[in-house]
């Protein structure tokens, strides 16, 4: 584990998770990715990717572009920082990490950032207050601006437009949370399946018997990776001097 979250290391693709949960763009930018592949090739550095250590596991929360780009370059360890945090913390340092800078969110996207926004707790200030919708706002980035905040509020949280609208944004019993909806487990078993489908089907297309030894001890790897499931090991990269 890396002791200074300035600190860049090397960490393996296979103990990366890429919660596609945490992933608001509607797709990645095919051009980006391929501007990124490109500079990758040339041998002129790029900035690491973010991930966050939560519990002993590493979740990636920024530089899908950058990751993606490496993946199709075919590259088994990516230069990464490392930073301890909980699992609203990092779910909402994804959903940030494009609010202020790199390219923006479309309106859509930016809507599902918000409402990470407000399931991670962004939106009480010290002392647990709620904030207003002009706080929030801020608090968001400054775009949108406070008057659709309030929309989207009253489209997707009506508890909390209720509390907001009841008692000026300070807090109330109405604003008790209530959980609706498969949980982000779920949805990841439910994403986990649909590729294991894919992967079944596409394993009907190997004909040889090397191909399909191979694939057997492919899975077999792979079950006992998940079964018995190690610890990250991250190699520190060292900068090299121009003179």
């Amino acid at each position: 584990m890396s002791e200074n979250i300035d600190d860049v290391v090397k960490v393996a693709r296979v103990d990366i998770i890429k919660n596609p949960e945490w992933q608001l763009r509607e797709k990645l930018n095919a051009t980006r990715v391929k501007h990124y592949r490109s500079v990758y090739k040339s041998g002129a550095t790029m900035p690491p990717i973010t991930l966050a250590d939560i519990k002993g596991k590493l979740y990636l929360i920024d530089g899908w572009h950058r990751c993606e780009a490496q993946v199709e370059l075919g590259w088994s360890h990516f230069d990464a920082t490392i930073m301890p945090m909980s699992k609203s913390e990092a779910q909402w340092k994804a959903a940030a990490a494009n609010l202020t800078h790199g390219e923006s969110y479309k309106k859509p996207e930016r809507k599902k950032a918000f409402n990470v926004f407000i399931s991670t707790k962004q939106n009480k200030a010290t002392g647990g207050k709620l904030m207003s919708y002009r706080e929030m706002a801020v608090a968001f980035g400054g775009d949108p601006s406070h008057v659709t905040i309030r929309k989207w509020v009253k489209d997707d949280h009506p508890l909390l437009f209720k509390s907001l609208e009841k008692h000026k944004g300070d807090w109330s019993p109405d604003m008790l949370s209530i959980k609706t909806g498969p949980t982000e487990e779920q949805l990841l078993l439910e994403r986990l399946h649909s590729l294991l489908v894919d992967v079944v089907a596409l394993s009907k297309s190997i004909e040889s018997t090397s191909g399909i030894t191979a694939l057997n001890s492919m899975m077999t790897k792979a079950c006992e990776a998940i079964s018995h499931p190690k610890a990250y090991v991250t190699t520190p990269v060292v900068t090299e001097s121009d003179f």
